[in-house]
């Protein structure tokens, strides 16, 4: 006959609950409830957000907040991966850059931590991460940045912004998302936790 063990908590010698070994390597063990006070491996995923909304929005000079979205933290020892696609149209001789920042409440500016600023920049016309020489590109960016994290408490909300500007601010218009006939463009975002 099986028989259950039922404690409230398991605790070694020293008192602490956050070591817990199975001695026994053949042992068939369950655990319900992991968290990562019990140890999550390094580059465990504790969890994955996914959003996805239709707009059409028109880019100037001017970094703009154009999504933004949050993410609850699971540890106090973890990374957040951000992830985008968005759709997009450029005219000739036009394009544009983007950026990723980061604040702990809504509204996310370029004055709060950045995360992901890194843009081919010619001096005169601004940044140029998506380009086209001649002719109309339609197409889908997709991107991802790493936000190294230090100081942060589980139950912390990060909030995350993607911030876009035009490259040539005398030239032709640039939509992002891109509108279409079957209605507003698509602009997707992945925020996922990692334990260190």
């Amino acid at each position: 006959m099986a028989s259950v063990l039922q404690v409230a908590t398991i605790k070694d010698q020293g008192g602490n609950a956050n070591a817990i070994e199975i001695a026994n390597s053949s042992a068939n063990v369950t655990i319900n409830n992991l968290t990562s006070s019990t140890g999550f491996p390094a580059g465990h995923v504790l969890q994955v957000l996914h959003f996805q909304d239709t707009e059409t929005n028109g880019l100037d000079a001017s970094w703009t907040n154009l999504y933004e979205k949050s993410i609850t933290l699971k540890s106090a020892s973890s990374d957040v991966f951000i992830t985008f696609q968005v759709t997009y149209q450029l005219p000739a001789a036009q394009g544009f850059g983007y950026r990723i920042y980061r604040n702990n409440s809504a509204t996310v500016t370029t004055s709060h931590t950045a995360v992901w600023t890194i843009n081919p920049d010619d001096g005169s016309n601004g940044t140029y991460t998506t380009y086209i020489g001649s002719g109309q590109h339609n197409n889908n960016l997709t991107a991802t940045a790493k936000d190294t994290l230090s100081g942060f408490s589980v139950g912390n909300t990060l909030y995350y912004g993607l911030f876009f500007r035009i490259y040539n601010n005398a030239g032709s218009a640039v939509q992002i998302p891109v509108q279409s006939n079957a209605g507003n463009g698509a602009f997707v975002m992945q925020l996922m936790e990692v334990q260190k």
